[in-house]
């Protein structure tokens, strides 16, 4: 059989052989493991430098570790950008959520940085000022600005001196809005010892203003009312006191203008009242089914007295068989004793006033038409507004305190009524009642 010595003699030389070739393979391979341990932070320290014989295992071992680690802190990167795009969704939702809350509020609101420039306007500033929004933000205040008022109050609160609770109030009519008010507050915008710049509200006060000056010419035309049947009672009062008994003429016309002039104030006073009652909420109708031709008849009776005395004919056209109407009886003849009594006043010697009912099919209609000076399509659609007085051009000023009207209106809508009126401009008015009609009454049911 053959001899071994050959074959390992031939297995001897190989080895060598191979040892060399491994050796050249795992040259780049050493360079590799050098590059990793310099590049991973958490192989900065790592074991000396692997003799160039290392196993492959080893070296596959350190690459997968460095493989572990960075995709470790690959995920760790991915999770901090989605909670960073998260939180800024969140800051944008935010963001985005107070400038839609801010700009459904009723006011302007502006906001400008320390050097006075504004950087925040909502879209009610254009409404109150009639500066288009765009323009406020790109343009300086002196460009955009027209009002020298809130121009200088801007100016005021421009740079960092101010202290925290530094607050301005102005009240003004803007150029550029005809028959507005506005209020206009500004607020120093501080903290942590820092200027952040001014805050700005910009209200519209236009109904408070109106309201004032109504209040304002209320009081005025009260003491003026007041006082001319006091100076009248007065001087009656005098030459009572001068005649005495001798003059039994003086006598009767003194004490019918005296009670004329007390009836006046009474009526005023009454109306103050009611006015009082009916905006705190006591005045209450307690409504009961009346004979609506019987209440009528006595509102014209006692009107009359009040026509003889100007001059002016008063008129009643009202059927017997009107239908009977749910109405408190009390309070809704104050309602036509100040139509008829505003009828009276606003005519002049030699015309007319007439009382009408008409019955519909499911209503009645209660009209005061009167010959008198009527009013403007202006003057129409705010005759029913408290303190409200038509506008008169003519020598003769009828006063008035702008209650009758508006208490009248009011009583209307209690009883679940409306009150339309017609009126021309020289040509008389014409105040209609339109009151729901009651179903009809079994036979023997009483009515008031």
């Amino acid at each position: 059989r053959a001899r071994p010595a050959p074959r390992a003699l031939a297995v001897f030389l190989l080895v060598p052989l191979i040892y060399i070739v491994i050796k050249r393979e795992m040259a780049p391979l050493a360079a590799l493991g050098e590059q990793l341990k310099t590049l991973g932070a958490a192989q900065a320290q790592a074991a000396p430098e692997p003799d160039a014989g290392q196993d492959v295992r080893g070296l596959a071992g350190k690459l997968n570790r460095y493989l572990d680690h960075t995709s470790a802190r690959i995920r760790e990167l991915e999770q901090d950008s989605i909670a960073s795009m998260a939180s800024g969704r969140l800051l944008e939702y935010g963001s985005n959520k107070m400038q839609a809350v801010l700009q459904c509020l009723p006011d302007g609101l502006l906001v400008l940085d320390p050097a006075g420039e504004v950087t925040f306007a909502t879209g009610k500033i254009e409404p109150l000022l009639g500066v288009p929004v765009a323009e406020v933000l790109s343009q300086p205040v002196e460009a955009w600005c027209r009002d020298p008022e809130l121009r200088a109050m801007l100016a005021r609160f421009r740079g960092a001196g101010l202290d925290a609770r530094s607050q301005m109030t102005i009240e003004f009519n803007p150029l550029g809005v005809q028959g507005k008010r506005l209020w206009a507050t500004a607020q120093a915008l501080t903290g942590h010892a820092m200027a952040y710049g001014t805050l700005v509200v910009l209200r519209d006060a236009t109904r408070e203003h109106l309201a004032r000056q109504a209040g304002n010419d209320f009081v005025a035309h009260v003491a003026h009312e007041l006082k001319s049947p006091l100076n009248v009672i007065g001087m009656y009062g005098e030459m009572l006191a001068d005649v005495g008994n001798d003059d039994p003429a003086v006598r009767v016309e003194a004490i019918n203008v005296i009670q004329d002039e007390v009836e006046r104030m009474t009526s005023l006073v009454n109306n103050l009242l009611n006015v009082s009652k009916l905006e705190m909420g006591s005045m209450r109708p307690e409504r009961h089914r009346v004979k609506l031709d019987d209440l009528l008849r006595d509102a014209w009776q006692q009107a009359r007295s009040r026509a003889d005395a100007k001059n002016i004919r008063l008129d009643l056209e009202v059927a017997r068989d009107l239908a009977a109407v749910s109405v408190d009886k009390d309070m809704f003849r104050i309602a036509l004793n100040n139509l008829l009594n505003n009828a009276i006043k606003y005519n002049s010697a030699g015309g007319n006033v007439t009382l009408s009912a008409e019955e519909g099919d499911s209503d009645v209609v209660i009209a005061v038409r009167d010959s008198g000076i009527g009013m403007t399509p202006e003057d129409r659609e705010r005759v029913t507004e408290k303190f409200f007085r038509v506008r008169e051009t003519g020598e003769e000023q009828r006063g008035g305190h702008g209650l009758g009207l508006y208490l009248s209106n009011q009583i209307v809508e209690l009883h679940h009524g409306r009150l339309t009126i017609e009126s021309e401009l020289g040509h008389g008015s014409v105040f209609s009642i339109h009151l729901k009609k009651m179903p009809a009454l079994a036979e023997g049911s009483q009515v008031l």
